[in-house]
């Protein structure tokens, strides 16, 4: 698990990005079931508002002697999402070459090409690359900021793609089912990891997009 300084000073890692991405999800699942929608952002802050003006000194460090009375938020228009679908191809540069990925069926799950280039290459030029899958999922930060941009669509072929499972501890992915957001979580139901799989499956791990680049640049250089 990696840890890294966030832009505040403060200090956070895979794991807790992990944890804190199940509990939201968990909230937006119990609003679509109990009231159609998802929740608004202020109803986020007020859930964990109630939970820590009582309780704040169980779950952090610092608040012995605090007591939590407000949580805001700072907020600025963003541009329109990227529509995104299994099959798309995306690129993004680093360092003065492009890159290129394929969006998968499985949420923050990425397949990449093994081919980089300094100037952009077409999408017949990009299909005829090796695929290169990492052991580990990707968060979709370069696809919300559009830092990876989509350039075409590659799709899955009947039976092309098969999900790949992660270690939750000593746990692991019973069942493929289809997230909110209509792509495959393999996290949604947990079985126990056989003494085998404990072994050959790699854990459960999201790593920032901004951090992908240079994993990527690294796995090519590997490839030549």
């Amino acid at each position: 698990m990696s840890w890294w300084e966030h832009s505040n000073g403060s200090s956070i890692g895979d794991g807790s990005l992990d944890i804190t991405e199940d509990f939201l999800r968990s909230i937006a699942r119990e609003y679509e079931e109990e009231l159609g929608r998802k929740p608004h952002l202020d109803e986020v802050l007020a859930c964990l508002q109630v939970v820590l003006e009582k309780r704040a000194d169980e779950f952090a460090d610092d608040c012995d002697e605090r007591v939590i009375t407000g949580l805001s938020f700072k907020s600025k228009k963003r541009a329109r999402k990227q529509v995104v679908k299994p099959g798309d191809v995306f690129t993004f540069q680093y360092e003065g070459s492009y890159y290129y990925g394929r969006v998968t069926p499985q949420s923050h799950y990425f397949q990449f090409y093994c081919v980089s280039s300094v100037t952009p290459l077409t999408l017949s030029e990009i299909s005829e690359a090796e695929i290169l899958q990492f052991p580990f999922m990707v968060s979709t930060d370069g696809l919300d900021d559009w830092t990876w941009r989509i350039i075409g669509s590659q799709p899955f072929a009947d039976g092309e793609f098969v999900p790949k499972l992660f270690l939750l501890g000593d746990m692991i992915g019973a069942t493929a089912t289809h997230a909110i957001d209509g792509f495959i979580d393999v996290t949604a139901a947990l079985r126990k990891a056989t003494s085998v799989e404990l072994r050959t499956i790699p854990p459960f791990t999201v790593v920032p997009s901004a951090l992908l680049p240079k994993k990527l640049r690294e796995a090519l250089a590997i490839q030549v």
